[in-house]
């Protein structure tokens, strides 16, 4: 799948609620959320005795 385009809303710090929007029963805050790389899988179909690159491997360091 292509992708052409693509946008993101990126900030830090709390949220920023309306006052009313602090009188509801509604929990807001932050989710923080991470990525990791993890060891690489080679595709099962690759043929005998490719090794993984050290470009690759060395990602998962």
């Amino acid at each position: 799948m292509a992708i052409s385009e693509a946008s993101s809303k990126i900030r830090t710090g709390q949220p920023i609620d309306d006052e009313e929007d602090y009188l509801l029963d509604t929990w807001a805050g932050i989710l923080p959320l991470g990525i990791k790389v993890g060891e690489p899988i080679p595709d099962p179909q690759l043929k005998d005795g490719i090794a993984t690159p050290e470009h690759i491997a060395n990602w998962s360091r």
